[in-house]
């Protein structure tokens, strides 16, 4: 499942990468071409990762659990953590949760980095984190 809404998001995220709607849809279909030649191995949703993942937990269409979760959605803090809570009990034991954007920049409403340590510190889990992409990419593997 690739998921995102693909409009422009009007109060509180102030991402450089929240374009206006004309832009959104113009991604979504060169995504859309990009992914042709894989058709039957994905499924594109145009929805928000917090309310897809309460239609990925009703499990009408979905599998009951999922192996490998990667959220590049909204940077601020507690959109990161409410993903966090939502998709972690959707996830397999051994299952790999991760996503972008490892960092804090709180002028921009960037606070990925803070919101996945709490999140691990609770879990009482390590933070691995990529070296060869910046901003780097974070996981957590589920006990």
């Amino acid at each position: 499942y690739l998921v995102d809404p693909f409009i422009h998001q009007w109060r509180g995220y102030d991402d450089p990468a929240n374009l206006q709607d004309n832009d959104h849809q113009l991604i979504f279909e060169d995504l859309r071409n990009r992914l042709e030649p894989f058709e039957g191995r994905y499924v594109l949703v145009r929805d928000f990762s917090h309310s897809f993942a309460e239609v990925y937990k009703r499990g009408d269409q979905t599998p009951a659990v999922a192996t490998f979760i990667y959220v590049d959605a909204n940077h601020a803090e507690e959109a990161v953590s409410r993903d966090l809570e939502l998709w972690w009990p959707i996830l397999a034991s051994g299952g790999l949760l991760g996503g972008s954007t490892y960092m804090d920049d709180p002028g921009r409403h960037i606070q990925v980095r803070s919101a996945v340590d709490k999140f691990a510190a609770r879990q009482q889990l390590q933070v691995i984190t990529t070296t060869d992409d910046m901003p780097a990419s974070w996981f957590i593997v589920k006990p």
